[in-house]
């Protein structure tokens, strides 16, 4: 169910393929109180033999991310707030607070900071490092 519920997309910003993330299994609560959260872990698999920018640092990243809820895995019905389903995602308005419990949790976006908000993407920079070869 925890698979259906959050979906992790990894793309490639060049010519390397996606790679696959990998759900690592864990204890699903069977209730999760209002207001609080919990992890779900993946592991993404990246070779060093395929980067698609060698260069090192900001504007050089090779992996992007995206998250996915889908609040139907859990008992079949939509989500009645789906505004607030994909991330990384600016902050829907700076004075919305998400209806869902009641009203009182201020929407601030997720992802990456870019100045003070959230909203900027989740990246990955991939460097491979020169190994000489043993000595004779």
């Amino acid at each position: 169910m925890l698979a259906q519920l959050v979906r992790l997309n990894v793309h490639s910003l060049g010519a390397c393929p996606d790679p696959l993330p990998e759900l690592v299994p864990g204890a699903l609560p069977l209730t999760i109180p209002a207001k609080q959260d919990f992890a779900v872990l993946y592991r993404v698999s990246l070779s060093t033999a395929c980067v698609n920018d060698p260069a090192r640092g900001s504007g050089h990243e090779d992996y992007s991310y995206t998250a996915v809820v889908d609040h139907a895995a859990l008992d079949g019905h939509a989500d009645t707030h789906p505004q607030d389903d994909v991330c990384p995602r600016g902050p829907l308005s700076p004075s919305l607070f998400d209806p869902n419990p009641d009203g009182t949790i201020r929407d601030t976006g997720c992802g990456s900071k870019v100045g003070k908000a959230r909203g900027g993407p989740v990246l990955t920079d991939v460097s491979a490092r020169q190994r000489f070869p043993p000595p004779d």
